[in-house]
């Protein structure tokens, strides 16, 4: 099966998947971030972000995009639509983003060569 590319063209620099794996999110340059239905290979919902240079997956439901100079965080609905949950700025573009097992806390990698560490109060997160 194959998940169409976006709808504008543009490269997808990342994937991931949802929990049960039924789902999968794809982000790409041109801002956009798709849930898709990896059952019919159909998009379920679209919303933008920023540049999207990689998204992953925390907690049953949570997930992040970083890219240019933000952390997004997003809950995924039980109507499968992407709820944003919080952002972080940095004075740099960041590159990734890593949780800690409590999924609390995370560090984002920036293009300027130093790794940003935070914490995102429980309320923010779906926990």
């Amino acid at each position: 099966a194959v998940v169409s590319t976006q709808s504008t063209g543009e490269a997808i620099r990342s994937v991931c998947w949802s929990g049960s794996e039924c789902l999968l999110l794809s982000g790409s340059v041109d801002s956009s971030v798709i849930v898709w239905d990896t059952r019919t290979c159909t998009p379920l919902h679209q919303t933008s972000s920023h540049s999207v240079r990689q998204l992953t997956r925390f907690a049953e439901r949570g997930f992040a995009s970083v890219g240019e100079n933000s952390l997004q965080l997003w809950e995924l609905s039980s109507s499968n639509t992407l709820l944003p949950q919080g952002s972080r700025t940095f004075p740099t573009d960041v590159e990734c983003v890593a949780f800690s097992s409590d999924e609390r806390t995370h560090v984002c990698g920036g293009v300027n060569a130093i790794a940003y560490l935070s914490t995102f109060a429980c309320e923010t997160i779906p926990c």
